[in-house]
């Protein structure tokens, strides 16, 4: 359960981290950002099923997790791989407990 819930999060970040980057390259919005990632998907795991749904919740999203804030996600998902991997200090509710804060708090903060 845990290692399905990490691989879907880590593979979730990098997609949002590719599709952050293809955006700003090549000035996609929307509708075109959202067929760029569900090309993407295709060309990785065709036959999978419909990307549809998560092609666009990516594009809904982008604008919203800046390429900084993907990167320090997707390195505290590294982070916690390893810890699940190696740790004896913490169980696996801890470690996931500790990235789901860890990513919380990389989002930056409105003024009041």
């Amino acid at each position: 359960m845990v290692a399905g819930l990490k691989f879907l999060l880590g593979s979730s970040l990098l997609v949002l981290r590719w599709a952050r980057a293809t955006a700003e390259a090549r000035k996609l919005r929307d509708r075109a950002l959202s067929e760029a990632v569900k090309r993407l998907c295709f060309e990785r795991r065709p036959g999978v099923g419909s990307y549809d749904p998560f092609a666009k919740l990516i594009a809904d999203v982008v604008a919203r997790w800046p390429l900084a804030r993907l990167e320090a996600a997707v390195a505290s998902t590294l982070a916690a791989d390893a810890s699940l991997k190696t740790t004896t200090i913490s169980d696996e509710v801890g470690v996931l407990t500790d990235l789901t804060l860890t990513l919380a708090a990389t989002r930056a903060r409105k003024a009041a």
